[in-house]
């Protein structure tokens, strides 16, 4: 019985700042505790002890009780402005306090760059905080100067690259975990560190409209980048460095291998989900359609975990792109095909694991759920290549066939890509 009358209290913790006011009018009765059935099974359990055996308990687990208190609205009305006060001045973001508790403040000892406590309700004014509020509400088109990364692994991409950055919203107890990248950054860029703002998870809610959980407790404020004029550009800008730590600088030498990746008619998610394949397998660039959705979207970039700021993208029509990737860059281009299109008839649609050797340059094209179904842009691609299935019209998803072709395509490079 002992246990069954402790459960109800497990959320009494010892340190947890609860206050109880109890009336004179309980002294000396006995309460009902109505306890809910375990795994939900069979009826509640109602128990029966001493008010005084209750407050006893919850005095023993840090609660602060105040009993006896008159039983008159008055008497009621002050006690429960006491507990409201007391909980106020226990909440971070009435605290005045700019000073770190002792974990946060090791991890801040040393820190050259400038950080920023909010603990107030006048801080929630400042227009620093413009860039992320109401994220919930957001809804963004592709044309907005900022944009918004979430999560320590996105932001860490983030910070590698050569986006502009302009300020981070962080809750203190995670700033340990990007303090080294913002240091690398300020030292390649020889610049001063990017601002941080500290805020503790209620009031950082308040200002963002999501839950300050794991990755939405850190958020970044970046400049959209432009994009290439060009397909030519892009791969100019490829010839400098490699878009991703590994895999050979891509060219308009067409003798240098070539990777890209070409997408139609996704949604943000699907977006973020080819882009993090894409990183995976080394691809160089990814091709967009005008339909897709926005790459650098809080949702894309989640989804992508930030390796939506590493690969590089231009967006066009396919068609077009993928013809001049064949005749101009010596690319050979593939579209996603369904199963059911493999016949064995010469030119036609072969399975990937019957395809034969690669050229060093290639560019594969999917569409909404996989395969490519817009006629235009199959008739821009030289084949097209189906994954074998053991159960027909089984649905594999973009990301998963995405990952399958490039993967497949990748194995059958020459060795001297790899």
């Amino acid at each position: 019985e002992k246990d069954a009358f402790l459960s109800p209290l497990a959320a009494c913790t010892p340190g947890s700042g609860t206050r109880l006011a109890v009336s004179s009018a309980l002294c000396g009765r006995r309460v009902a505790l109505r306890l809910a059935p375990v795994g939900g099974r069979g009826g509640a359990l109602l128990l029966r002890c001493g008010i005084g055996a209750l407050l006893t308990e919850l005095r023993a687990r840090g609660v602060h009780v105040d009993d006896g208190v008159p039983c008159t609205p008055a008497a009621l009305a002050e006690a429960r402005a006491s507990v409201e006060a007391a909980g106020a001045a226990s909440s971070p973001s009435a605290s005045s306090s700019s000073k770190p508790g002792g974990g946060v403040a090791a991890a801040l000892e040393g820190y050259a760059g400038k950080c920023r406590w909010l603990t107030s309700d006048a801080d929630l004014e400042d227009p620093v905080l413009d860039d992320f509020r109401s994220l919930k509400s957001v809804q963004t088109t592709g044309s907005e100067a900022s944009i918004i990364a979430e999560g320590p692994e996105g932001i860490r991409m983030l910070l590698a690259s050569d986006f502009v950055v302009d300020k981070l919203l962080v809750k203190p107890s995670l700033f340990e975990t990007l303090r080294t990248s913002l240091e690398e950054r300020a030292a390649r860029r020889g610049e001063a560190p990017v601002l941080v703002l500290l805020c503790e998870a209620a009031l950082m809610e308040r200002i963002t409209g999501v839950p300050a959980r794991h990755a939405s407790a850190v958020l970044a404020s970046a400049r959209r980048p432009t994009l290439p004029p060009s397909l030519e550009v892009a791969l100019m800008h490829l010839e400098a460095s490699s878009a991703l730590p590994g895999v050979g600088a891509a060219s308009l030498d067409e003798e240098k291998p070539l990777r890209v990746l070409a997408v139609e008619g996704l949604d943000d998610e699907a977006v973020g989900a080819v882009f993090r394949d894409a990183a995976c397998f080394g691809v160089h660039l990814v091709l967009l359609s005008p339909d897709c959705g926005d790459p650098f979207s809080r949702r894309a970039a989640r989804v992508a975990m930030g390796h939506v700021f590493r690969v590089p993208l231009l967006r066009g029509e396919l068609p077009r792109l993928l013809s001049e990737l064949q005749h101009r860059f010596s690319a050979l281009t593939l579209a996603a095909a369904e199963p059911g299109e493999v016949t064995g008839a010469a030119g036609g649609a072969c399975f990937l694991d019957r395809l034969g050797p690669m050229p060093r340059r290639w560019a594969c094209a999917i569409g909404p759920d996989g395969p490519v179904v817009n006629a235009e842009v199959r008739a821009a691609c030289a084949c097209s290549v189906a994954v074998r299935m053991s159960v027909p019209g089984c649905v594999l998803g973009v990301g998963v066939l995405a990952s399958v072709l490039l993967n497949g395509l990748a194995e059958r490079e020459p060795c001297g890509n790899r």
